[in-house]
């Protein structure tokens, strides 16, 4: 008699599964499970959803059974984002979690996602880059810290460069010589050599550059 019996879901025996549940054969013995929801017999019986289950994705740290599907629901960020129950391989415009775009984060222009974090290799225009290869964010250029997008190579455009009363930090990173320190005068239009000669009236006396002296 019993044998015609099923093992309900409260550990008791009917006659029968309930409509929303199913019939399944487990160590020899029928049992009815729910396979919408259950961890070992998830969509059918005797199928585990596991961190290994083909449809949680890649890299997968925990799991559930929703819907009679195995779903991801946390992911090892280092390798993979979560997308709608799904651990999908990092990419560049998915770096850590969905839409992460390493290319346009941070004021970033171009990018890369390295175990899950992006990584700046340049930055839009207004701004350069700050701090070790590894860490590095973006800056707004003024005249006093200007580069380009893609560079640390950062400069004072009021006082690096020799004999410069005022420069200017333009829109792509570059110094431009604004006016001459006395007696100097910038002829060829550049900013790195700064002033570079004197000015009409006056008389080089010894030294080049920040030692030119001007009579």
């Amino acid at each position: 008699e019993l044998s015609n019996k099923f093992c309900g879901s409260s550990g008791s025996c009917v006659d029968s599964c309930t409509s929303d549940q199913t019939s399944c054969t487990v160590g020899g013995k029928t049992v009815c499970v729910d396979t919408t929801s259950s961890m070992s017999h998830c969509g059918a019986c005797n199928t585990a959803c596991t961190t290994t289950s083909s449809s949680a994705g890649v890299n997968v740290s925990a799991v559930t059974c929703s819907g009679s599907v195995c779903k991801a629901t946390a992911c090892d960020t280092t390798q993979s984002y979560l997308d709608n129950g799904v651990c999908k391989a990092n990419t560049n415009t998915n770096c850590g979690s969905v839409g992460n775009n390493c290319n346009t984060a941070n004021l970033a222009s171009a990018g890369e996602c390295i175990s899950g974090t992006c990584k700046i290799n340049a930055c839009v225009s207004g701004y350069h880059l700050k701090g070790s290869e590894s860490n590095h964010s973006c800056e707004a250029n003024t005249d006093t810290s200007c580069g380009p997008v893609g560079t640390v190579n950062i400069k004072n455009c009021t006082s690096d460069a020799p004999n410069i009363q005022e420069g200017m930090c333009k829109t792509d990173g570059t110094c431009v010589v604004l006016s001459c320190a006395p007696f100097y005068a910038n002829t060829n239009g550049t900013w790195d050599d700064g002033c570079e000669v004197c000015a009409s009236g006056y008389t080089p006396c010894g030294g080049t550059g920040s030692s030119l002296k001007c009579l």
